[in-house]
């Protein structure tokens, strides 16, 4: 699966001879990480590296280095013989069959590390894994995941059993996934694939509509050979004009290939028939219905077509023979059918909005949904689809299950024998564009013609897989299993010390109901106890997801936990987007806005946690410049860089009144040269002095004129009164 084994040494301060940690060993081992002063080393083999590891399952060892030798023991080992036996069937996910081993491995109770490393504490060396075994007693639940602990000197402690098919939903969910694009044309207009199982198994055939061609292609998209208004590719010839135009292609179990056309004119063969090898065999002028536009054959060579007058006949072994059976199915267009190659029941495509379904006995007539037995005018057996199925027109069917496909144009539904849809995504709801034909090979790989701006071609669709289903995958197992050797820090984190460990789950460990979403769990060895960190402290249920980092640190060295949620933990997260949060001590504060347009995700946190950095569009400082542009952001603890803003400018009129004005510069005023200027001569210490004998007197430094008083005696004595008068009036 792409998974790297070595055979492992250590160079120690640059010493001329490495340190062999696996003496011995010639199968290789995968590296599972090593603290940060190298002192201990993990690694998982299938190699019996200690006299005590008996069984053939994939063992956890640590190498303990000390100075220029090493020795190995055993981590994966528990009480009772546990860790020492080959006897487990390992339960699966949408991954694996089994969830500890790729594809094609042996079952067996091989122990898993952490991918990369990331459940190696760096300081005390301790260890988190995964074991389909009860290691630690009665703890855990037998060929599941069950995630545990393990510190040096100790025998490993339970955490908790992780998701599997033992946690899942029931029946799992299985779906098509789009591999690629061939066998480019013009106007693929009709698909039909060989699974017969003989030399041609796999091969695909697509009627090219543009040049009235049928081309057969290789499963990798080679071109074979065609067929045409030219003849075979081979040379071998086909009546001129035949294929004008083609109106479907099937492929019978034997490989033979049946070919329709479109043509109005009733003298004309409107269908052919041609061998695995293209040698043509035989043809066949329709009678009664013209136009055919569905051909199918099931696995007795009986061939079925429909015609545009709603005609469907049946062919036994071959165009060759006569016609055996002829249906009239009430009135409307059918465009597509389909028969089940085991069974023999037909689907017939009624109006692109439903499905019929015929069945027949064994003279080959029509079972009717009443029970009655019909040859001529039947009815079917049975509709279903009608809420469904909108403007279908190509039909297949599964020969490994009966499942039906029915292809909508831009999207590829699933039924099976009973006539119920499956669950599961839309195959090609993402890929296809007006397509019109399906076809299903021996592996139940999918294949449609495909018309889109870009170009037209066929999108191929592998077999049957499990989609991805949170409720069975913990990314920590499927990581761990299938991408060994590189470290997903959404996965798992640990702290240095090893105390606490943090990782996504949707079970509810806590009695949280999360609704099958994902939340992160925080692990603390010194109390023994999970915590939700991502659960909602209201106990409303939960409504979104939750992730550590994807590439960056989430755990910090006393247990903190930041992390994102698409759900609203905090009352101020009201943009229904996701967010960035903090978890200390049950408490959880929200980092980013929660009031933005975008999604405001986690990049990562300092190891002390004082800073704590996150990816947003906001902009959330006034020196930011950059718009909607995604910048990094740190909520730093304490607080980040001082900035002064810029005065706010007045806009009230009564605080305005124009532009501002600047106080003037001190006048420019300069003395007479020679003169003292203001300061008077040096003799009077710079007073002013008044000339004698002008009558002047000197007051707040000037000289202005004396006023004296007339002298007469009536005169002071009136001013005297009117002074008394004054004190007397109480001032």
């Amino acid at each position: 699966a792409g998974n790297h084994y070595w055979h492992l040494y250590l160079n120690v301060d640059d010493a001329g001879e490495s340190i062999d940690l696996m003496p011995g060993a010639s199968d290789g081992a995968l590296y599972d990480g090593m603290t940060a002063n190298g002192s201990m080393l993990y690694l998982t083999s299938r190699e019996k590296l200690t006299g005590d590891d008996t069984d053939t399952s994939a063992d956890l060892y640590r190498a303990d280095v000390n100075g220029s030798s090493s020795a190995l023991t055993r981590v994966s080992t528990g009480s009772g013989g546990s860790g020492n036996s080959d006897g487990c069937e390992p339960v699966g996910n949408s991954a694996n069959a089994q969830w500890n081993a790729v594809a094609g491995a042996a079952t067996d109770c091989s122990a898993v590390a952490i991918g990369g490393g990331g459940g190696v504490a760096s300081d005390s060396g301790t260890i988190y894994f995964l074991s389909p075994e009860r290691l630690d007693g009665s703890e855990g639940t037998q060929n599941a995941p069950n995630l545990y602990m393990a510190v040096p000197g100790s025998a490993p402690n339970f955490v908790a059993t992780l998701e599997s098919s033992l946690t899942g939903p029931n029946p799992p969910i299985v779906y098509h996934p789009y591999t690629h694009s061939c066998c480019a044309a013009t106007n693929p207009q009709f698909v039909a694939v060989d699974a017969s199982g003989g030399p041609s198994d796999g091969d695909i055939y697509v009627a090219d509509n543009s040049s009235h061609v049928v081309r057969k292609y290789d499963p990798a998209g080679n071109l074979i050979t065609g067929w045409g208004d030219n003849g075979m590719l081979d040379g071998s010839t086909v009546p001129a004009g035949a294929f004008a135009p083609i109106s479907g292609v099937a492929v019978g179990t034997d490989g033979t290939l049946y070919v329709g056309t479109f043509i109005e004119n009733n003298s004309a063969p409107e269908l052919f028939e041609f061998g695995q090898d293209g040698t043509y065999l035989s043809q066949h002028q329709v009678e009664g219905a013209i136009q055919p536009v569905g051909i199918t054959v099931d696995a007795n060579g009986s061939v079925f077509y429909v015609g545009y007058y709603e005609l469907v006949q049946r062919f036994g072994g071959g165009f060759g023979s006569s016609v055996i059976s002829t249906w009239l199915y009430e009135s409307g267009t059918k465009n597509g059918l389909a028969v089940d190659p085991d069974s023999g029941d037909l689907y017939v495509n009624f109006g692109g909005e439903s499905v019929a379904r015929f069945k027949f006995n064994a003279s080959g007539e029509v079972i009717q949904g009443d029970g009655s037995t019909c040859t001529y005018e039947c009815q079917p057996n049975e509709i279903f689809g009608a809420e469904e199925v909108t403007g279908a027109s190509g039909f297949a069917v599964d020969p490994s299950n009966g499942d039906l496909y029915v292809d909508e144009g831009n999207r590829i539904l699933r039924y099976d024998s009973g006539g119920h849809r499956l669950p599961g995504p839309d195959t090609g709801a993402d890929v296809l564009s007006n397509s019109s034909s399906v076809a299903v090979g021996g592996d139940t790989s999918l294949y449609a013609n495909n018309t889109t701006s870009t170009g037209a071609n066929v999108a191929a669709f592998s077999p049957l897989v499990l989609a991805p289903e949170p409720r069975t995958d913990n990314p920590a197992v499927l990581d761990s299993v299938n991408d060994a050797g590189s470290r997903h820090t959404a996965d798992f984190q640990v702290t240095p010390s090893g105390e606490d460990a943090a990782f996504p789950a949707t079970i509810p460990f806590t009695g949280y109901d999360n609704a099958g979403h994902s939340e992160v769990i925080r692990y603390h060895a010194d109390s023994d106890e999970l915590a939700c960190v991502s659960c909602n402290p209201t106990n409303a249920r939960a409504t979104g997801e939750a992730r550590m980092a994807a590439n960056g640190l989430s755990l910090t060295d006393d247990g903190r936990v930041f992390f994102n949620s698409t759900g609203p933990l905090a009352p101020r997260d009201l943009d229904e987007r996701e967010d960035a949060y903090e978890w200390e001590n049950g408490k959880i504060n929200l980092i980013s806005t929660g009031l933005s347009h975008f999604n405001s995700v986690l990049l990562s946190a300092t190891a002390d946690g004082t800073d704590a950095y996150f990816f947003t569009r906001d902009t959330l400082n006034a020196q930011d410049q950059n718009r909607e542009l995604v910048k990094i952001y740190d909520a730093r603890e304490g607080g980040g860089f001082p900035y002064s803003p810029p005065t706010v400018p007045c806009k009230a009129s009564d605080e305005c009144h124009g532009a501002g004005t600047e106080s003037p510069a001190p006048a420019n005023i300069n003395s007479v040269a020679g003169s003292t200027g203001n300061l008077g001569s040096k003799a009077g210490h710079g007073r002013i002095r008044c000339k004698r004998g002008s009558g002047h007197r000197r007051r707040h430094k000037r000289c202005v004129r004396r006023h004296r008083h007339p002298r007469h005696a009536h005169h002071r004595k009136g001013r005297k009164k009117h002074r008394h008068g004054n004190r007397g009036g109480g001032r």
